[in-house]
């Protein structure tokens, strides 16, 4: 049986991808744009890869440099890409962006054709639809890697009452979800092979039987990194004050955040809450704003440098996430030494739960959450230093490498269209 590393090294045995993704060098955004910009980098050098963006991709402003940054790493992108680039639609419509993406990768058939494999680094039902139909226009094998969590709860109306408030946006965000995940099934049937960041990820997609329930699958391990050599170095110094920092939506518990820090405040009079990120939509920052107390501090967007000389100084991230599934911010508060606070949603308590640096309690559980916080401010400081012990060094080395985990993710796709299986 040939090894994994024997399978990366092999330039003989080079795959060719068919590659659907958003990647963006920065960071700061989504979690899940970043990993398909560091794994393409690596995997570029193993694999010969055309990497195909989907359609709303193209009208960002940053796809032109992206997509150079990629080609400059080996990447290959079809000049077709850059030509619709110029006259980019979009629709917020789902069926109108259905008819948009299976006319754009129609243009594309013959790049798939020539492919070992079509593979998505995002979940939407739109890539879905798109790798079926050049499934059944080339044959190529289908791969998806699922990098969303608690799914089941966007088709709980009571659940998103809770998290996003009574409001017309909710509901009609609670329909378009009940109709993508329907979309999302259908196309489904004609994946060959769902990877996931985490188990809870994939066991999730089967229950709720939006995938086949034999299809073979498989949880990456490791599924990202933290580039800890560009990290500041922690000096040990901690300051009163909580951080948040990530998209300023309400799936990621900033609303949520508020009612914590009441409830911290009724313990703790000297302390502050400093948030970071970029608010996506202005009725949320209007509700927001009006709701805050003069000890929440909004800092904005942040520079990288700047955000995380926040982190490194702040005694605990709180983050009452409600819709992750390996969250990038905890790794990174983490890498700072600053302990997390967090809802024990599965994928969660899956890849973080045995960290002592990382305190979980249920969903909506704002008193509990409070509690954790207040626990960790009048902690002692020998008891504070001794949550970052061994088996968060072990943790740490682990999740530090972006060729470890572009390694994983290609000898998995070897092995799986080798063997047909997974291991």
């Amino acid at each position: 049986i040939i090894s994994f590393s024997e399978l990366w090294s092999d330039p003989a045995m080079a795959l060719k991808i068919f590659r659907i993704a958003n990647p963006s060098h920065q960071s700061l955004g989504s979690g899940a744009e970043f990993r398909a910009f560091k794994v393409l980098t690596y995997v570029s050098k193993r694999a010969e890869v055309a990497l195909i963006p989907p359609v709303e991709y193209l009208c960002r402003k940053d796809s032109v440099e992206n997509l150079n940054l990629l080609m400059k790493n080996g990447v290959k992108v079809p000049e077709t890409v850059f030509d619709l680039i110029k006259t980019c639609k979009f629709s917020k419509n789902p069926l109108s962006m259905m008819k948009l993406e299976q006319d754009y990768y129609s243009r594309f058939v013959k790049e798939a054709s020539e492919s070992d494999v079509v593979f998505s680094d995002h979940e939407t039902y739109l890539y879905m639809a798109a790798m079926s139909y050049l499934k059944r226009k080339t044959g190529v094998k289908t791969v998806l890697l699922n990098q969303a969590g608690h799914l089941s709860a966007l088709r709980s109306f009571s659940w998103n009452l809770r998290v996003r408030g009574a409001n017309l946006i909710t509901f009609l965000k609670y329909l378009r979800n009940l109709y993508t995940s329907s979309v999302f099934k259908k196309y489904s049937k004609d994946l060959d092979l769902l990877l996931g960041v985490s188990k809870s990820s994939i066991e999730e997609l089967k229950k709720l039987k939006m995938v086949r329930e034999d299809i073979p699958s498989k949880a990456l391990n490791p599924p990202l990194a933290i580039e800890l050599e560009k990290l500041p170095k922690y000096d040990g110094e901690k300051e009163d004050y909580a951080v948040f920092f990530a998209r300023l939506i309400p799936e990621k518990g900033i609303f949520d955040l508020l009612k914590v820090w009441r409830e911290v405040r009724k313990e703790l009079s000297n302390v502050k809450l400093v948030i970071c990120g970029r608010f996506y939509n202005k009725d949320v920052e209007r509700k927001f704003m009006s709701l805050k107390s003069d000890t929440v501090v909004y800092n904005g967007f942040l520079p990288k440098e700047e955000l995380y000389s926040t982190v490194t100084k702040a005694k605990v991230f709180i983050y009452p996430t409600h819709f992750d599934s390996f969250p990038v911010v905890m790794l990174e508060s983490l890498a700072l030494r600053t302990p997390v606070v967090a809802y024990a949603l599965p994928p969660i308590g899956e890849v973080y739960g045995g960290l002592d640096a990382v305190k979980l309690v249920s969903e909506f559980d704002v008193k509990g959450m409070a509690r954790k916080t207040i626990e960790i401010f009048r902690m002692k400081e020998e008891d504070y230093h001794s949550m970052f012990n061994r088996r968060y060094d072990e943790f740490m080395t682990f999740y530090s490498s972006w060729e470890r985990v572009a390694e994983e993710e290609y000898n998995t796709l070897k092995v799986f269209l080798e063997q047909g299986r997974v291991y």
